[in-house]
Parts: structure tokens; sequence; C-alpha cells
């Protein structure tokens, strides 16, 4: 997603409507080729639980605060 609004909430709201890779105006060529190469190099995993399905929106791998619920899918 490419847009000017980088307040929290509209961070927020995109990632939760789908969305996985977000730049913020102005942006360079740079930029919006790593993006693209990141999407295409380092695809994610797609998870699912009872609330969610899509790809895994974690950028780093952390313990689970308690049990895992989601379940990997191919």
């Amino acid at each position: 997603m490419v847009t000017a609004n980088t307040e929290p909430r509209h961070v927020i709201a995109a990632r939760d409507s789908g969305m996985t890779e977000y730049v913020a105006k102005p942006f360079t060529a740079r930029r919006i080729y790593y993006r693209i190469w990141e999407a295409v190099a380092r695809q994610r995993r797609f998870v699912r639980n009872a609330t969610f399905f899509g790809p895994d929106r974690r950028r780093r791998s952390l313990p689970p605060r308690g049990p895992d619920r989601r379940v990997a899918v191919h």
C-alpha cells in the first residue's frame, strides 16, 4: 500500500485489512523496488485460526505468550 497517511491508526487499519507492505510518501524508487523484492523473495506464510486467514503479519520470530493457536497453510 502506498499512502501519505502515516498515523498509527491508518497503519493498523491497513494491516488489519490485509496489507502486508506499507510505503508512506514521499518515497524513492529504491524503496518501492525493495518492497516489491521483499514481497517476492521473502514471501510470508499463510496462517489460519478461528478469526483470521491470511499472511503472517509478524516480521520477527518471537515466542508466543500463550498457546500457539495458528495452523500453517502451505
